[in-house]
């Protein structure tokens, strides 16, 4: 099966995985995606997924600091503004 945000989306809209299945998948693609399209998508559907927590936060949080895409660092601090 190819994973990919999107599809993973899919499967739990349909039921066929858990929440906490999806959560663990996109985080999973988060942290080992080298293409940042696909760590963007998992970030914008991972925030879909669960509200805003502390393991959604401490994701957040470390992907802010260390993701190597300007173009996620700058998504993800405009996130975290509107969450304070």
């Amino acid at each position: 099966m190819d994973i990919n945000p999107n599809k993973i989306w899919e499967e739990f809209e349909n039921k066929r995985i858990g929440k906490l299945t999806a959560v663990d998948l996109l985080s999973r693609l988060i942290e080992n995606s080298n293409k940042s399209e696909i760590r963007l998508e998992a970030i914008t559907t991972l925030v879909k997924l669960i509200p805003y927590d502390n393991k959604l936060y401490s994701i957040l949080e470390n992907l802010m600091v260390s993701d190597e895409s300007k173009n996620i660092r700058v998504l993800l601090q405009d996130s975290y503004i509107k969450i304070e």
